[in-house]
């Protein structure tokens, strides 16, 4: 992820020239490029909540992307020294929830109460995982009303969802999630965290097979 972004503030809405993330050399030490444009939701409008997530399959030189508050799942091919926008693709799910108005960072501060309503009624896109060489799994979860009477994180707080998309575009498929997935590995299978109780933590391995 970017550590700044080239032309607007967390004060401002993303501008157009935004980059969301940076590719560095081998050594960790220069920034060859920058990828990733912020959706249009965030250019139209002010919103603090501004996480990105990506997920590359090297092999392909392609990338995923997804931004915390919007629906839109973005694919990028990764040049040498450029990232281009392959395809934009509009995830569908019925427990999405679009913000209902800006959420600034002004608003934070100043009506802390308002901006927890604002992120209740919110979804929030948490990552993206490739789980076939053309299969993408965008992660989201929806925050219950005990999100903030409960201390720390606890996954109690959160409902998780996801969305299958084949990077074409042509296909989707919603999907109620056992827990929060925290990761994958090289042979796509996920890592899902299935229970959040203090000493008894499980962490249950799936792989994703679709039936069309």
């Amino acid at each position: 992820m970017a550590m700044s972004e080239p032309c607007s503030s967390w004060l401002e809405p993303a501008c157009e020239e935004t980059r969301a993330f940076s590719v560095v050399d081998t050594g960790l030490n220069q920034v060859v490029y920058r990828f990733g444009v912020y959706p249009q939701l965030y250019q139209e409008g002010n919103y603090v909540p501004r996480r990105a997530a990506a997920d590359v399959l090297p092999e392909a030189r392609l990338a995923a992307a997804v931004y915390d508050l919007s629906s839109e799942l973005q694919l990028y091919f990764l040049g040498e020294r450029e990232g281009r926008l392959v395809r934009r693709i509009v995830l569908r799910h019925s427990a999405w929830r679009n913000p209902p108005e800006d959420m600034r960072a002004e608003l934070a501060v100043n009506d802390r109460a308002r901006f927890n309503e604002l992120m209740l009624q919110s979804s929030f896109m948490k990552r993206v995982f490739f789980v076939a060489d053309t299969l993408v799994l965008a992660h989201f979860f929806n925050l219950k009303p005990l999100y903030f009477e409960l201390q720390g994180w606890d996954d109690r707080k959160v409902m998780p969802y996801g969305v299958l998309a084949s990077i074409s575009g042509r296909w989707q498929q919603p999907l109620d999630m056992p827990g929060l997935v925290l990761g994958r590995d090289e042979a796509f299978h996920l890592y899902i965290r299935l229970s959040d109780e203090p000493d008894r933590r499980l962490i249950g391995r799936f792989r994703v097979e679709v039936q069309r």
